[in-house]
């Protein structure tokens, strides 16, 4: 299928994403065939454009060491015969040598472009592959003490940050992490969602605004130096008056009586006096400078960058009103944001001349270069420091959208889930755990409507209740941030999810496994008696006691729940819980994973069914390592 084929059909399934008849077999293919062959089109493509390049560059470095050459040879040959013809050649020459050199620069620019296209492609074929390694996983942002972001695998190695992340800036990292960890409301799901619906079908956009940020990844510590400068204070007014007159002043004075010395009208003396003092300004000059020098000179090539992607964003025609509220916030002073940021780009390289002594200390010396630098920096953060800090935050929210719209570009089987009103809903056909691979999926139906119900999950070990609580959880999550949900169909109420599933002791503070899930079901009791809107997910509570007191407790634990009308899912061994069911039944649901076995093998087919677990497989497991029972 051609490329313009393999686009119109993705679009088609996410314009058309509730058409009944779409089995799995015919998505899987889909997403099997039209975006790998879409990535594997563009790659070709790429490859070709590349190479062109490359011979381009080759061809343009011949011609500059051509012309460079015949400039000097053509020179010193015309020289005998006609002076004035030599130099008009040599100077003709040396402009075909500068144009060349242009002509190189930016073709030198395109194709690295072209070459960070090319790597962006490639990291999403082995995306698909379920190889994320390319892409942050979020490490830095990862809080055990977050309701649910450990249990539910939101940051680190494999992630449902990582398998999201396609942001190329540490801001935009952090918005991303703070979508994942924070349930949007509706109005903003909903802002989100028809952002990211316009985002997904334009691809090549989307790529072009990830190369920009590519150029030159701002870092976090390039981020936190540029927020601090945009925001400090400036000097005081009587030390930049004092300087501004200075510095005009002196380089007139120093040339007049460097005149009257020479012309024997005043003393040698004097004039070292003069310069003297000359040096001494430019010292305090440059010590003036030097601190907002070194803050941003790192940061010279991530504005570059930033330029290059504020353009490309300013420039589009977007029909969202999201989206258009984001391009509106990058205009001031009847002009667009990038060309604001073009004035600073070029004091900051101007700026940059301090690398080059050859030039910077000739013109530091005769008109204090840096200071009037200096100035203009200064000027242009009172007038825009702030808004930089706004230009960034927009950048940062479309790179999230677009790292979203791309997750659905590249699974056009999953859905935009329904966003309700009503406390609680939670509706989900085919809902499956996105990080796991396709093949390997297994996916469920789960339905839990209204307050003060709580899904009781019993089932055998390795049978899937865990993967089946962390699969609920992150569609839940991706649903609040605005994204399409790893299920065919998706309802959900917005609320604050809160799981007890991986508890671990602390030896720094002293706290056992016990006490610590104590403090998370401490937490979790708070939270639901303050009659939070909160969705519970929790597996094998009040594990670390025996299981006399494991069972009274969780028993507790669950009417409390029902009493104060929380909401959740708990999966347990303890199937003497699932009697609550008789005392609750228009409360409690018992759902169950079953297994199967066939000559003291385990065969599982990880599908929620109605009921109470009856066959569970711990003996034949632990048999198997040797236990003789």
């Amino acid at each position: 299928m051609t490329k313009r084929m393999n686009v119109m059909l993705v679009f088609f399934i996410h314009s058309h994403r509730n058409i009944a008849g779409l089995g799995n077999i015919f998505l899987f293919y889909l997403r099997a065939m039209n975006v790998q062959n879409f990535y594997a089109e563009k790659i070709a493509g790429l490859e070709e454009e590349i190479k062109i390049l490359g011979q381009k560059k080759r061809r343009l470095g011949m011609g500059r060491l051509f012309s460079f050459v015949a400039a000097i040879v053509l020179f010193f040959v015309l020289l005998e015969l006609n002076g004035t013809l030599a130099l008009i050649v040599a100077i003709l020459l040396l402009l075909v040598f500068i144009f060349i050199t242009l002509k190189d620069i930016d073709n030198t620019r395109y194709l690295k472009f072209k070459q960070r296209l090319l790597n962006i492609n490639e990291d999403e074929v082995r995306a698909l592959q379920n190889d994320f390694s390319a892409f942050g996983d979020g490490s830095r942002f990862a809080d055990d003490t977050h309701p649910y972001s450990n249990d539910l695998d939101i940051f680190g190695k494999h992630s449902l940050f990582q398998f999201i992340n396609r942001v190329t800036s540490f801001p935009s990292e952090a918005l991303l992490a703070e979508r994942l960890l924070h349930p949007s409301q509706k109005d903003k799901i909903w802002e989100m969602q028809g952002a990211v619906k316009e985002l997904t079908s334009q691809t090549d956009r989307r790529q072009e605004l990830q190369a920009e940020g590519l150029q030159s990844r701002m870092q976090e510590n390039t981020w936190l130096q540029i927020k601090s400068w945009s925001l400090s204070k400036e000097d005081s007014a009587v030390k930049k008056e004092v300087l501004s007159s200075l510095a005009i002043a002196f380089p007139i004075i120093t040339l007049i009586i460097i005149i009257l010395a020479y012309n024997h009208i005043i003393s040698w003396q004097i004039l070292w006096i003069s310069l003297c003092a000359h040096l001494l300004l430019l010292w305090r000059i440059d010590k003036a400078v030097t601190p907002a020098y070194d803050y941003l000179s790192e940061s010279i090539k991530s504005i570059d960058s930033f330029y290059e992607s504020l353009k490309w964003i300013t420039a589009e025609k977007f029909q969202s009103p999201y989206l258009r509220s984001l391009q509106q916030k990058c205009y001031q002073d009847n002009l667009q944001a990038y060309q604001l940021l073009d004035a600073l780009k070029k004091v900051l390289h101007r700026l940059n001349l301090r690398l080059n002594p050859l030039v910077h200390f000739p013109l530091n010396l005769c008109i204090f270069w840096d200071w009037y630098q200096y100035q203009k920096l200064n000027d242009w953060r009172r007038k825009y420091g702030e808004s930089l800090m706004t230009w960034v935050n927009v950048y940062a929210e479309m790179e999230v959208a677009s790292s979203f719209a791309n997750m659905a570009f590249n699974h056009p089987e999953w859905h935009f889930p329904q966003i309700s009103d009503n406390h609680f809903v939670l509706s989900a056909k085919n809902l499956g755990h996105p990080l796991l691979p396709e093949e390997k999926r297994i996916c469920n139906d789960v339905q839990l409507k209204g307050i003060g119900k709580i899904m009781l999950v019993t089932g055998s070990n390795m049978a899937g209740k865990s993967t089946f609580l962390r699969t609920t959880g992150v569609n839940m999550i991706l649903a609040m941030a605005g994204s399409v949900v790893c299920a065919s169909e998706m309802t959900v109420s917005p609320v604050k999810v809160i799981s007890s599933m991986r508890i671990a002791d602390n030896l720094e503070e002293n706290i056992s496994t016990f006490y610590a899930e104590l403090k998370k079901l401490e937490f979790i009791i708070q939270r639901v008696r303050a009659h939070e809107k909160v969705f519970l997910l929790l597996d094998e509570i009040l594990r670390g006691t025996n299981s006399q007191d494991r069972h009274a407790g969780a028993k507790a634990l669950i009417k409390q729940f029902l009493a104060e009308n929380a909401v959740g899912i708990l999966a347990t061994h303890d199937l003497a819980l699932t009697d609550t069911e008789k005392d609750y039944p228009d409360q409690v649901l018992n759902y169950h994973f079953d297994v199967e076995v066939q000559s003291e093998e385990l065969y599982f087919d990880y599908k929620l069914k109605p009921g109470i677990c009856t066959s569970m497989n711990a003996s034949l497991l632990m048999r198997k390592i040797g236990i003789r029972l």
